[in-house]
C-alpha cells in the first residue's frame, strides 16, 4: 500500500526537484519549499518520518527502469550475435561489420539504410528508415521498408564457428581434427573476418602444397578483399589467428568475388 502510494505521489512531478537537491531528505535540504502546498500536505499526513526516504524510492525506480532497456552491443558480447551489418548508409547507430543481438534496437532517418545479413536463417535485408528491433533469424521494422532474399551461407555452422576453438582456449585442451574436415564453408573467394584480436593471420591450403598467404590485421574485423586476397575455389585452408585460434575453411566450388559479407564471413 505504501509503496504504491509513493509510486503515485512520484508520478505528480515531484521526482525531479529531489534529483536535483542534496541532503537526508525533503525536510533536511532545500526542496520542501519548492514542492505545491498540496503535495507537502499529502506527504506530512500520509508518510511523516518516511519522506526523508522518499529519494531512495525514487532512485530505485530508475534503476528498475533502466534494468529493462535493451542492453548495448558491447554488453553482449558474451552472446551469440543473431546479425551482421554488411553495409550502413546515413546512419551512425551501427557501423559495417558491427555485430547485432537478438533484441537491440535502432533507428533509421528517412533515407537512411542499413544492410543486415543473419547468420542463422541466412536471411540478407536492405532497411531503409523506420524503428528496426533485431530478432532470432530476421528484424522487426516499423516505419521503413525492408526488403529480403535469402542466400546461400553456412547457416548455425557460421553461427558457431569460432566456439569450439574459444571452448579449447578456456579449458587448455589440445584439440584434434581431421584437416579436412571444414568448421565453416564460405561462398565467397575473400573472407570476411572477425577475430578475437588485431594480428597476424595466416592462411595454409591443406588440399594441395601451396604457399601460405600471412596478413597482419590491424583491426579485429576486416574485409580481405580489400587486402587483395582471393582462396581457390574449392580449396581447403588452416585460418590460424593470434592467439593460436584455427578454423578449418573449405572455399565452395562455385565461390565468387563479390558475394555478401554473409556468403563470406569467417568467425574465430
Amino acid at each position: 500500500m505504501i509503496l504504491t502510494s509513493l509510486r503515485r505521489l512520484l508520478q505528480v512531478s515531484i521526482l525531479p526537484p529531489f534529483l536535483s537537491c542534496s541532503g537526508n531528505g525533503i525536510a533536511a535540504s532545500g526542496c520542501w519549499r519548492l514542492l505545491p502546498w498540496r503535495i507537502k500536505s499529502t506527504l506530512a499526513m500520509r508518510f511523516g518520518w518516511l519522506m526523508r526516504f522518499i529519494p531512495l524510492f525514487a532512485a530505485a525506480a530508475l534503476l528498475s527502469s533502466a534494468a529493462v532497456l535493451p542492453a548495448p552491443a558491447a554488453a553482449q558480447e558474451g552472446r551469440p550475435p543473431a546479425a551482421i551489418v554488411e553495409g550502413a548508409v546515413g546512419t551512425g547507430d551501427v557501423e559495417f561489420m558491427d555485430y547485432l543481438y537478438e533484441g537491440q534496437t535502432f533507428s533509421l532517418k528517412p533515407g537512411e539504410r542499413v544492410d543486415l545479413g543473419y547468420l542463422q536463417s541466412c536471411l540478407q535485408e536492405t532497411i531503409t528508415g523506420g524503428d528496426v528491433t533485431v530478432g532470432r533469424e530476421r528484424s522487426a521494422v516499423t516505419n521503413g521498408i525492408v526488403q529480403r532474399r535469402k542466400i546461400e551461407c553456412d547457416g548455425n555452422r557460421l553461427s558457431l564457428s569460432g566456439n569450439a576453438a574459444a571452448a579449447a582456449d578456456r579449458s587448455g585442451a589440445m584439440v584434434y581434427r581431421d584437416p579436412f574436415v571444414a568448421d565453416v564453408t564460405l561462398y565467397g573467394v575473400s573472407p570476411a573476418v572477425t577475430l578475437p584480436a588485431p594480428g597476424r593471420l595466416v592462411f595454409q591450403r591443406l588440399d594441395r602444397p601451396e604457399p601460405s598467404i600471412e596478413l597482419d590485421i590491424a583491426e579485429p574485423r576486416a574485409d580481405l578483399s580489400r587486402e587483395g586476397v582471393r582462396l581457390a575455389p574449392g580449396g581447403t585452408y588452416r585460418a590460424a589467428a593470434a592467439g593460436g585460434r584455427t578454423v578449418i575453411v573449405k572455399i565452395d566450388p562455385a565461390a565468387v568475388e563479390d558475394a555478401p559479407i554473409l556468403a563470406r564471413l569467417l568467425r574465430f
